[in-house]
């Protein structure tokens, strides 16, 4: 669970079966996203959300943003790759830096603003 401007955020994360992401609202739980979701974090004013999966030597990871679209939300991938996976991860100033312990082990970042890996 995340507080962020939206609401409280809610990460229900099913592994290999999947997930959503909720948000509680003042109108009711509403639906942010499905995906396998485990970290949820705000920068410049936007929500972002990350989902990763290692399973069965298969690696996925990607970002989100999460945007409020009336009383709904959009989700829009800003970032996918089915070879790394968010093995830890950390959001600072506009970046993103994350571990992969998949094929490509490694220590990389993602710039937020540029949405460059």
């Amino acid at each position: 669970m995340f507080d962020t401007k939206f609401g409280l955020t809610v990460c229900e994360n099913k592994g290999e079966f999947g997930g959503i992401l909720y948000v509680v609202t003042n109108n009711g739980i509403k639906l942010a996203g499905f995906g396998s979701y485990v970290f949820v974090f705000e920068y410049n004013d936007k929500v972002y959300g990350i989902t990763t999966l290692n399973h069965l030597l298969s690696y996925s990871c990607s970002l989100h943003e999460i945007r409020k679209s009336g009383d709904n939300f959009e989700n829009i991938t800003l970032f996918d790759s089915d070879d790394l996976n968010f093995a830890g991860y950390y959001a600072e100033d506009n970046y993103l830096y994350f571990y992969s312990v998949s094929a490509y082990n490694g220590l990389y970042r993602f710039d937020l603003d540029t949405n460059h890996l």
